[in-house]
């Protein structure tokens, strides 16, 4: 698998993550901004930690 493959998957799922936070919340301002800023970068940065450590132990 492509390097960055995992981690533009986790950024999109951050965004969706983001909207989905933003929407039921009803966030604005600031605190969306935050959302999504951070969301994407720590949800990509997971799943690429995740992905990564799985395929290792194989």
């Amino acid at each position: 698998m492509h390097p960055y493959l995992s981690y533009i998957a986790g950024a999109v799922l951050g965004c969706l993550l983001a909207f989905l936070l933003s929407s039921a919340f009803g966030m604005d301002g600031t605190l969306k901004l935050v959302a999504f800023g951070l969301m994407p970068a720590i949800c990509g940065e997971g799943l690429q930690r995740f992905i990564e450590r799985t395929s290792r132990s194989r």
